[in-house]
């Protein structure tokens, strides 16, 4: 299945404090292939992701940052992870991405 999303709103200040980290271990808990009956399927997902600074007026807009980040981690490679740079996005010509975090090795 492509194209699911689904929106992780982090508020704690200690995990945000390295956003790349959590990022990647969240792609590598993802990662872990299931078994259904005699097939194991893998699983793995893309994860745009972005600061909710002054900058941004409303979860649109929210959502259109981590939309771009999202492109760029999938332009990149599936299965990683990209973020925002702060005060970037829906007016900058190149949007630039602050990490991207590679967890398709693991």
């Amino acid at each position: 299945m492509r194209g699911e999303k689904f929106v992780l709103i982090a508020s704690d200040a200690m995990p945000l404090a390295d956003l790349p980290a959590l990022l990647g271990k969240l792609l590598a808990d993802l990662r872990m292939p299931f078994n259904l009956e005699d097939r194991t399927i893998p699983v793995s997902a893309t994860i745009g992701a972005a600061w909710l600074d002054m900058n941004v007026k409303d979860g649109s807009e929210l959502l259109h940052r981590t939309d771009i980040a999202l492109h760029k981690a999938n332009q990149f490679r599936r299965g990683t992870a990209a973020i925002l740079n702060t005060g970037e996005g829906v007016l900058a010509d190149k949007p630039t991405i602050n990490d991207l975090v590679d967890c398709s090795a693991a």
